[in-house]
């Protein structure tokens, strides 16, 4: 835990031996309330000579609520004090998973001498944000699901066991992990951080749309064919204009959630993306 704008942000990172650089450096998409539960298929196929650290938003696993503003300049600052403070020096791979995509690609923007590639999983591009508006429905479900988390019901039904099913939606983690997800959910569920970041969708977008592109920094592009989004496969597209060195990797019949049902693949599609930079 590290203060970072006067709240205690959460890092963690693998062994210090295996410290190489560039290090890796996972954020996690909207409303994700444990990041480190999301990212756990992935981080644990690493190669053991890849560092990693992987950081929760505020709202989003152990790390504090903030007052501050969510717009996407707030954000990157943040992530890069945090960097700063644990020690961690550039240059940077980044992996945004949907809505962490946003603020790689703004910290690319902002600092580019520090980042050596952004690797983006099913993520959202600038004109996806900036044409998001959070509509009556997903209003109506996340009062009614704040209610139902504040009064207390989803603590008396994950006493039942009736939350596993909701919440454990990765195959094969270890128990405490599957109980480490059930309980930072009810914990951080539809907290008023993660709200207001989906209420500054659109500016963020409209930001980083405004700052052009981010030259030839590398992007691998990991995207799924079967999320149910309006346009994606234009969302992706747009995502591999950001920059003049792309490579996109798609994956058939899979869900927004890739990194759940394709960790493996994407270990070792990391490792060669690693190799072929070094080149």
């Amino acid at each position: 835990m590290i203060e970072v704008n006067e709240h205690q942000i959460h890092i963690y990172k693998n062994d210090e031996k295996s410290k190489s650089k560039p290090t890796l450096v996972l954020t996690s998409g909207s409303g994700t309330t444990t990041p480190f539960a999301d990212f756990y298929p992935i981080y644990i196929k690493l190669d053991k000579n890849m560092h990693f650290v992987l950081y929760e938003r505020p709202g989003y696993g152990w790390s504090e609520g903030t007052s501050s503003s969510r717009d996407i300049d707030t954000v990157v600052k943040e992530l890069r004090e945090l960097l700063q403070k644990s020690q961690e020096k550039p240059p940077y791979i980044f992996i945004g998973h949907s809505m962490g995509t946003l603020e790689i690609i703004r910290y690319a923007q902002l600092y580019p001498e520090e980042v050596k590639a952004l690797v983006t999983i099913d993520g959202i591009s600038p004109q996806y944000a900036k044409n998001y508006q959070l509509g009556i429905s997903q209003n109506l479900g996340w009062i009614a699901m704040k209610g139902l988390r504040d009064f207390g019901i989803m603590n008396l039904l994950a006493k039942t066991g009736a939350m596993e099913s909701l919440f454990i939606d990765i195959d094969g983690l270890p128990q405490e992990i599957q109980n480490l997800k059930v309980n930072m959910a009810l914990k951080n569920m539809n907290n008023p951080n993660m709200k207001e970041e989906l209420e500054q969708m659109s500016e963020n977008g409209e930001t980083i749309l405004s700052s052009g592109t981010i030259g030839a920094i590398p992007i691998l592009v990991f995207s799924a064919t079967n999320n149910g989004y309006d346009h994606w496969e234009e969302t992706q597209q747009e995502l591999l204009s950001i920059s003049t060195h792309t490579k996109q990797i798609l994956f058939e019949n899979t869900n927004h959630y890739i990194h759940h049902e394709k960790s493996k693949e994407i270990a070792k599609e990391l490792k060669q993306f690693l190799i072929n930079l070094q080149k």
